[in-house]
């Protein structure tokens, strides 16, 4: 639905020009974030235990589950650990392992 029935993105390039064109250039990835926070590091479960965020259904990879951790640990990061950092042009639209070069 998302692509209108063409061929997937060949490059990265073209792929983050798709996600600009769908969403917007205001996306924000948690693990990119999270590298860029103190204290911040590995996988959903331990950046969330860190920012005292506990899973409130379903267990790990369920998407539904994970999606709504990753709100909640968007929203600490946002609001209480390091709100200047959403509002850092550098930070919007980059997605973890998919920086330009």
């Amino acid at each position: 639905m998302l692509t209108c029935d063409c061929e997937l993105p060949k490059t990265v390039r073209e792929f983050l020009h798709l996600v600009h064109f769908f969403f917007g250039k205001r996306v924000f990835d948690v693990k990119h974030l999270s590298k860029h926070c103190s204290g911040l590091y590995g996988g959903l479960e331990r950046v969330a235990s860190t920012v005292q965020v506990e899973r409130a259904v379903g267990s790990r990879h369920q998407s539904g589950s994970d999606s709504l951790l990753t709100w909640q640990v968007f929203y600490q990061i946002a609001s209480r650990v390091n709100p200047q950092l959403i509002d850092r042009p550098e930070h919007m639209g980059a997605l973890f392992d998919l920086e330009l070069q």
